[in-house]
């Protein structure tokens, strides 16, 4: 994990074949810093390590908190970690939807 300073930060969270950046700044332009080193310390140990990024699987969703409200920046609707359904409102519906279809699909209901 990277620290900054002013509550800023960032950290890489790896597992298997999935790696997840999360970054917390006050400002654009501090969080495009913070991003962009974060890319480019996982992209060197990703070589170093002989391993791959493939560009076309990158995704992010941006969020802005303000008070008790977050909004949502820029975004993919969904994404998926670990298993886990993330949405752009940060709700565990489309996760929930998913576990149930899920078990009826197993249990021949």
């Amino acid at each position: 994990m990277g620290i900054l300073n002013n509550g800023m930060w960032y950290k890489t969270i790896g597992y298997a074949d999935d790696i997840s950046i999360i970054i917390r700044g006050d400002h654009p332009g501090t969080i495009e810093e913070l991003m962009q080193d974060a890319l480019n310390t996982t992209w060197e140990w990703c070589r170093s390590e002989g391993l791959s990024i493939n560009p076309k699987d990158n995704h992010y969703i941006l969020y802005q908190e303000k008070g008790d409200k977050i909004s949502i920046l820029r975004l993919n609707n969904t994404e998926k970690y670990l298993g886990v359904i993330l949405d752009s409102k940060l709700t565990w519906e489309l996760h929930l939807k998913a576990v149930q279809r899920r078990r009826i699909r197993i249990s021949g209901l």
